[in-house]
């Protein structure tokens, strides 16, 4: 029985003269760059196998390689020590994208991936951390750009300390006085309290996106720091799979897969609330299936 092509990525890594000791310094150098995936673009054209490490373009005898090449662009340390169930995760995930009849390959127009960027922001002297999730988009005349379709933070969020407050039932007998304290700082955390039913059930989770929108133009919150980015790519069917970068002494590094998560096509809206927590409304949901 042949062995799990799995077996054959991680040996490579072990037996590997890329991981030899005792290099001089311009080796060190040359081997590193070979090993690297050094941008995102160059990930998705060689997850497609259209070039080689290198950039050069695969030649059309070579395409059998493909499974080889997509094995190198999975984190090293995902691979090594994998138990029998991740192997065979990895190796159904590769059959299947390059499946002959069936090929699968990324595009940078696709519509279902996403940036994860963690970002340090400055709101009234202090500093938080906000999550902002990207999606590049084109529009009618054909031009590409990067958008905010979700922001995250916990400070932005309008969900009451006490879900218990509330408006008396007569309130409009004294004028919606009340109205005056609800605002004030010791009631102000309960304001979400007082929505209408519909405010929160139209959006499982919260849009802090048009609260950040409202306090950058407002010039009251600036982003000082981007930290990690993380991609989230849904494209392939029942598929899901991260991208991180990596750097290390040994092995593969820069943008490399860091989790394959298999994920059917209806469970892929889940996701996109739980994992992504990007506002839906229920109803636009399902039209979106």
């Amino acid at each position: 029985m042949k062995k799990l092509l799995i077996s054959v990525f991680v040996s490579f890594w072990m037996i590997s003269p890329l991981a030899a000791q005792n290099k001089n310094i311009s080796q060190t150098s040359e081997e590193e760059f070979i090993r690297r995936v050094k941008q995102t673009d160059e990930f998705i054209k060689r997850f497609n196998f259209e070039i080689d490490y290198e950039g050069n373009a695969i030649p059309e005898n070579s395409k059998g390689k493909r499974q080889e090449a997509i094995f190198r662009l999975i984190d090293k340390d995902y691979l090594e020590g994998a138990d029998e169930e991740k192997k065979k995760l990895v190796n159904r995930f590769i059959k299947e994208v390059c499946a002959k009849k069936a090929e699968q390959k990324l595009s940078y127009f696709d519509e279902d991936w996403y940036a994860e960027v963690e970002v340090s922001v400055s709101y009234k002297g202090k500093n938080y951390p906000m999550t902002l999730i990207m999606q590049a988009e084109t529009d009618q005349e054909e031009i590409s750009k990067w958008t905010i379709c979700a922001a995250n933070a916990k400070f932005l969020s309008t969900l009451p300390k006490d879900p218990m407050a509330s408006l008396s039932p007569v309130s409009h007998e004294l004028n919606f006085m009340k109205l005056v304290s609800a605002t004030n700082k010791k009631e102000a955390e309960n304001i979400g309290a007082f929505a209408s039913n519909d405010f929160y059930k139209e959006h499982r989770s919260e849009d802090h996106r048009q609260i950040f929108f409202y306090l950058v133009k407002n010039k009251e919150l600036t982003i000082k720091e981007v930290g990690t980015v993380t991609y989230h790519f849904l494209q392939i069917p029942n598929w899901a799979f991260k991208l991180n970068h990596f750097e290390r002494k040994e092995g593969n590094l820069g943008w490399l897969i860091s989790e394959l998560i298999p994920l059917q096509e209806e469970d892929k809206l889940s996701y996109k609330k739980m994992e992504l927590k990007l506002p839906m409304p229920d109803n636009k949901a399902k039209n979106d299936l």
